[in-house]
C-alpha cells in the first residue's frame, strides 16, 4: 500500500483532536467529603474550576494534612497536577484516590489517559479494562481503549471497541476516523472508505478525514477519487496534500 507513513501519521489526529480529553468534569459535584469539612475544601474547588491550580493543590495538601486521606481529595489533587502537566504528581494523586476507593471510575479513567499520553499502554490498557467493567455504557471509554489497542497494535481488538463506541455515541467523529485507520491496517479497504465517509459527514472541515481516504482510494484504484479529495484536503490546509497531487494526479 503506498503512503501509508502518512496516512498513519494522519492516525494520530483522532485521539489529539478529540482532546486530550481527561475528565476534569467531576468538579461540578461536592462530594460527601466536602460537605464533612470546612470551606477549604469548597475554596479548592473554586481555585481548580478557575485554574488556579497552584492553590488549589496547596489548600488540598493542607486539608489532607488536617483531615486525612480521602478518594475525593486526591480526585482533585491529581487534576490540579494535571493542569500543571505535572503527570507524576498526578498519577500518584490518582493512584491514592484508587487506594481509599477501587471503584472510582473517574480516577481511573483520568489515569489511564495520562499512562496513554505517557506511552506507558500496558498501564493505560489495565486502567480502561477497569473503568470498561465498571461502567460499559461510556462511548468514549470503548474509543479510548480502542485506541491503546491500535498502539499495541492489536488491530482486531481496535476494531471492535471502536464499532462499540461508534454505536454508543455515534455522533463522535473521531471514532470513525481511527476505525478507518483501524480497517486501512487490516486491509478492509472498503470498510475504511465507508469509515471515513461517516467522519466526514459528521464533520466536514478537517484535513486528515479527506487525505486518509484519499489513501485509501488511491490503493483501491481510484485515482480520480483520490485526487479530489487530496485537493480537499489541501484547501483545508494541509500543506503536505499539494505534493501528492503533482505526484499522483495529472
Amino acid at each position: 500500500m503506498k503512503n501509508v507513513e502518512k496516512l498513519l501519521e494522519n492516525a494520530e489526529m483522532g485521539r489529539d483532536m478529540k482532546k486530550w480529553i481527561i475528565i476534569l468534569l467531576c468538579l461540578v459535584n461536592i462530594s460527601t467529603f466536602a460537605q464533612q469539612t470546612n470551606s477549604d475544601f469548597e475554596s479548592a474547588l473554586k481555585f481548580a474550576k478557575e485554574k488556579q491550580s497552584e492553590k488549589a493543590i496547596e489548600t488540598l495538601l493542607q486539608l489532607e494534612k488536617t483531615k486525612g486521606p480521602s478518594a475525593d481529595l486526591y480526585f482533585y489533587l491529581g487534576n490540579s497536577y494535571m493542569d500543571l502537566q505535572q503527570y507524576d504528581n498526578a498519577l500518584m494523586a490518582f493512584s491514592n484516590a484508587i487506594l481509599n476507593d477501587k471503584k472510582y471510575k473517574e480516577a481511573i479513567y483520568n489515569r489511564a489517559n495520562i499512562y496513554y499520553f505517557l506511552k506507558d499502554y500496558k498501564k493505560a490498557l489495565e486502567d480502561f479494562d477497569t473503568y470498561v467493567s465498571l461502567d460499559s455504557l461510556k462511548g468514549i471509554a470503548f474509543y479510548d481503549r480502542g485506541n491503546v489497542y491500535f498502539k499495541l497494535e492489536k488491530y482486531e481488538k481496535a476494531e471492535k471497541d471502536f464499532l462499540t463506541a461508534a454505536k454508543l455515541k455515534p455522533t463522535n467523529e473521531a471514532v470513525f476516523f481511527d476505525l478507518g485507520n483501524t480497517y486501512f491496517k487490516l486491509e478492509k479497504l472498503e470498510d475504511a472508505i465507508r469509515a471515513f465517509d461517516m467522519a466526514i459527514e459528521l464533520n466536514p472541515n478537517i484535513a486528515g478525514y479527506y487525505f486518509n481516504r484519499a489513501i485509501v482510494e488511491y490503493n483501491l484504484g481510484f485515482p480520480e477519487d483520490a485526487c479530489s479529495d487530496f485537493q480537499n484536503a489541501a484547501e483545508l490546509g494541509d500543506t503536505e496534500a499539494a505534493g501528492y497531487i503533482k505526484e499522483f494526479c495529472h
